[in-house]
């Protein structure tokens, strides 16, 4: 037999092999339905910071509080970014938004705080369908008092 006819029938049963894998052993990645599924978590905590990111992820508070999540691990638990707190990493996360327009938006965040995400608008490149695509991913929060900070609430990266 030529060698392509022998590479093809190779391919053919490299191909049933893999086929009749998958149906003995379930679909990669997928959890036996024996398994159990884990409880949401209603107000995830964050557990452990670094350099003003959750690293770690706690459903019960861990002792002294935790504070809330920031950064993008927020979007893991569909929690939005606080436009008024979120930092340039987190800012370039979002999509289509890249290093210089996110210093653009902390540059205006420093000028006056932002009272809705409507307000993106008064970011130079940034229009209503700007602010359209990015709502899902932002919200913006009243302003922080004393008392919150030192509750453990801090940037959102």
């Amino acid at each position: 037999m030529p060698p392509q006819v022998l590479r093809r029938q190779g391919a053919v049963w490299a191909l049933c092999l893999f086929a009749l894998a998958l149906l003995l052993l379930g679909e990669p990645g997928r959890l036996p339905a024996s398994a159990a599924r884990a409880a949401p978590c209603a107000l995830p905590r964050e557990a452990l910071a670094e350099r003003g990111w959750t690293r770690a992820v706690s459903c019960a508070p861990p002792p002294g509080g935790g504070g809330m999540l920031r950064g993008p691990a927020r979007w893991l638990f569909a929690q939005r970014l606080d436009l008024n707190a979120a930092g340039a990493r987190a800012l370039v996360a979002l999509p289509g938004i890249g290093p210089a327009r996110a210093r653009d938006i902390l540059a205006e965040r420093r000028r006056e705080r932002f009272r809705a995400v409507d307000d993106l608008v008064r970011v130079h490149g940034i229009g209503p369908k700007t602010v359209e695509r990015l709502r899902p991913f932002l919200r913006v929060d009243p302003p922080r008092t004393r008392e919150s900070a030192r509750a453990g609430t801090g940037r959102e990266g």
